[in-house]
């Protein structure tokens, strides 16, 4: 028995894709009734306008605020507009990355271009169908509108508008003309998060799918030794036992007997890793990084002379742990792999470097890896890391069936990568005229940027992160001697993008 969002699920998969929003899967109109003006804009016949988006909808509203950039250049009638969430093609849709609230900043000019190239060929169609000049025609709620009275809905123009070349940079409205963009809109995404159907990665239901729980090392950097599944195999509905890089992974024909069979594994880790200190341990190596040169970060005057020697000086030290990103939707990702594809349904913020990493984990070109984003229950930062597409292919190599990788709350929080620790040291001092004469702020934070570019090397030696700096060096405030500095410590705990990064802890401390 299947409910109707388990239908609804199945059958957006079977078809290849996901339904996002209210759109309909390609496949289930006839062929010829849905036209492409732009890779962002397709046009049904039957006038519904289906926008791309090329951004992760995490719950910011990426669905509905990029559809009405697009919207209100296409001018198009907005109960009649649909999204998806774009596949991973950078050919077609760009880098795809979603992070540092750039969504709109970057579609800003992208989405009004698609927008406004097809409402110009949408215009020419008209008018060539018409025999009329371009000039005499209008657009408004869908629709093209001539002086003469005639008008055409875009559905039936769109197949004609498919097939004429347009100017590479049309003209853009003014935004003292928009209509809908800048105004109040029901979000296209809440109805389905409000009755259920919406998808999210987590949701993804496959016929024929198992789902699958990692045994992974208790440190990073260590192997299996050894392991023991007889135990795991004996758990009623657990079909498979697996080896991959991070750990064993067992397979079932549900979470519950596979958490069960990985509760049951005996495992002998060979540690190769260096345990390294604990939390305050760690916190007290920073901090006697206060006392030592620092690399500079920021300076004007001569801080460290108007804040040697003089009265009235003011300072504070701060320390701030680890933080783990605890999305609401722990990371999993659904996979199918066969000998010559490999397809992934995945709740990231990158989907190209998912497609990237899909394809050298299945060991097969990229042009045979599919990517299908879906919505994100939460991502902060964290699902643009990538391992947990990793584990999942690795798995699905080994699996004849497909596979969904889900981690419990205890795996997401033990292996993140984590907001950076750090330590601050502050001194300021005011000056004759009640103003803020004199100010030194020290931050010693791990390195964010060398650990996500390049995940072999820690910290960097010649220079400050200024990814873990950020917010430090950047003061709305005048103030004639001025120094910040810092150091970007290595460490084995792995370090990442979190909401702000830099900003969160080194502005609080300022502030």
């Amino acid at each position: 028995m299947i409910d109707r969002r388990g239908f609804l699920q199945v059958a957006a998969t079977v078809a290849g894709g996901l339904v996002v929003g209210f759109a309909l899967p390609l496949e289930s109109c006839s062929p010829g009734s849905i036209s492409s003006l732009d890779p962002l804009v397709e046009i049904a016949t039957d006038g519904r306008v289906i926008v791309y988006i090329t951004a992760t909808e995490m719950g910011q509203g990426v669905l509905t605020s990029l559809a009405m950039l697009l919207a209100e250049e296409l001018d198009a009638d907005w109960k009649r507009v649909e999204t998806r969430l774009a596949p991973a093609d950078a050919d077609r849709f760009g880098p795809q990355v979603t992070t540092a609230s750039l969504s709109i900043f970057r579609g800003w000019g992208t989405y009004r271009r698609a927008g406004a190239m097809a409402r110009n060929r949408l215009v020419q169609a008209a008018a060539q169908a018409w025999q009329v000049r371009t000039a005499s025609c209008a657009t408004r709620d869908g629709a093209v509108h001539a002086a003469n009275g005639r008008r055409a809905g875009y559905g039936a123009l769109a197949w004609r508008a498919a097939r004429i070349v347009t100017p590479a940079e049309p003209p853009l409205k003014l935004p003292s003309t928009f209509r809908l963009a800048g105004r109040p809109q029901p979000r296209l995404d809440l109805p389905s998060k409000v009755d259920g159907t919406a998808c999210f990665g987590i949701d993804i239901r496959l016929p024929g799918m198992l789902t699958a729980c990692v045994a992974r090392a208790p440190r990073r950097g260590s192997r299996v030794a050894s392991f023991d599944d007889r135990a795991a195999r004996a758990v009623p509905g657990v079909r498979a036992v697996v080896e991959i890089p991070t750990g064993i992974a067992v397979v079932a024909e549900g979470f519950w007997p596979a958490k069960l069979g990985r509760e049951a594994l005996v495992i002998q880790w060979e540690d190769h890793a260096d345990a390294g200190p604990d939390s305050e341990a760690l916190l007290d190596s920073f901090g006697a990084m206060l006392d030592q040169k620092a690399l500079v970060a920021a300076h004007q005057g001569d801080a460290v002379a108007e804040l040697t020697g003089h009265s009235g000086l003011v300072s504070a030290e701060y320390a701030f742990p680890y933080i783990a990103h605890a999305t609401m939707e722990p990371m999993n990702c659904t996979v199918h792999v066969t000998p010559s594809a490999c397809e992934v349904w995945a709740p990231t913020q990158a989907p190209n470097l998912a497609r990237a990493v899909a394809a050298e984990a299945a060991g097969i070109p990229l042009a045979s890896v599919t990517v299908h984003p879906t919505l994100v229950g939460g991502g902060f930062g964290r699902r643009a890391y990538q391992d947990f597409v990793d584990e999942a292919v690795r798995i699905g190599v080994q699996v004849p069936h497909p596979v969904q990788v889900i981690w419990t709350r205890e795996d997401d929080m033990q292996y993140d990568f984590y907001r950076p620790a750090s330590r601050h040291r502050l001194q300021g001092r005011v000056g004759p005229g009640g103003a803020l004469h004199a100010w030194h702020h020290r931050v010693i934070a791990p390195s964010v940027y060398q650990y996500y570019f390049s995940p072999r090397s820690r910290g960097i030696p010649d220079g400050l992160d200024f990814i873990s700096m950020s917010g430090a060096p950047e003061l709305p405030y005048h103030i004639p001697h001025l120094l910040v500095d810092g150091h970007t410590p290595a460490t084995a705990i792995p370090v990442g993008i979190l909401r702000s990064i830099g900003h969160s802890y080194n502005i609080f401390a300022r502030e």
